[in-house]
């Protein structure tokens, strides 16, 4: 029967066209790997179509942008200094939430400039309108609370993702993720912290070096450079203690990860408590 079968396929194209496909379908189910792959490619796409999320696709064309560079990500720590701010001029650099002070203060505007945190839009909302940056990043769509009529600007919407066993992966410090493709697949949060999404929106623009300025992960003093008047309360510091565990979590990870992948990360950071990287001396990345 089996061969009668066969026979009938090899003289029929299209029969054995059809065929091939669902047998293709039944061995690929049970194969992990084409299923994360359907998923991402296929499945995933289709959902952020069919909810409206067009402007992820923008994203795509980030991709390698500045393949083989290197890439500042300038945090908004209190160790955040203006001599160093002016130093970053003519580098590739993506600033995130209250660093838009720093474009008022100095002139001085990044390459690039993300936030995920609609408080952080309200907060700042005036900085960010008069700064007319060029290329924004959003992790939360402001559309959604009535901001669209505000932006000058256009803004590329990038997916966030986590997993509900990382949450306790990161409370336990053990393994974490690190997305490598944050059209497809969005940008991992699990580091509890913008500037770890954003490493992972600088490895997918192709940096070769990623170097982490201003983050001082110290919850037991003031937080940000533009707040030095104000003292952190116990809840704070209570809470800063379980975030730092999870941002320590992801860099460890993402340190290793990246090497894999021949990117280095550095902490190039004026102090803090940030030791999971391997630590630079800020101004000895200019004397070449």
């Amino acid at each position: 029967m089996i061969d009668q079968i066969k026979l009938v396929l090899k003289k029929n194209k299209w029969l054995y066209d059809r065929a091939k496909i669902v047998a293709d379908i039944r061995y690929n189910v049970g194969n992990k790997y084409f299923m994360k792959k359907l998923m991402l490619y296929c499945v995933m796409p289709q959902i952020r179509k069919i909810s409206g999320r067009k402007d992820t696709k923008d994203i795509l064309r980030f991709h390698n942008i500045h393949k083989g560079k290197r890439i500042f990500i300038i945090a908004t720590g209190p160790s955040v200094r203006e001599t160093d701010i002016l130093k970053l001029k003519d580098e590739i650099t993506i600033a995130v939430n209250g660093a838009v002070a720093l474009t008022k203060k100095l002139g001085w505007k990044p390459t690039y400039y993300c936030f995920s945190d609609k408080e952080v839009y309200t907060k700042y909302r005036e900085e960010i309108i008069e700064a007319e940056y060029e290329n924004v990043f959003l992790g939360v769509n402001l559309k959604k609370y009535g901001y669209e009529g505000e932006l000058v600007y256009k803004p590329y919407y990038f997916e966030q993702y986590m997993k509900i066993r990382d949450l306790l992966r990161a409370a336990h410090n053990r393994k974490m993720s690190f997305s490598d493709d944050i059209y497809y697949k969005g940008v991992y949060m699990g580091g509890r912290s913008i500037t770890t999404s954003v490493v992972q929106i600088a490895a997918y623009m192709g940096a070769e070096t990623i170097y982490l300025y201003g983050q001082d992960c110290d919850y037991s003093s003031v937080q940000h450079f533009d707040d030095r008047d104000q003292q952190p309360s116990k809840q704070l510091i209570e809470k800063g203690y379980f975030l730092s565990k999870a941002i320590f979590s992801f860099y460890e990870y993402a340190d290793r990860h990246c090497r894999q992948r021949n990117i280095r990360m550095y902490n190039a950071t004026r102090g803090g408590k940030l030791e999971v990287l391997e630590r630079v001396d800020f101004d000895k990345i200019f004397e070449d």
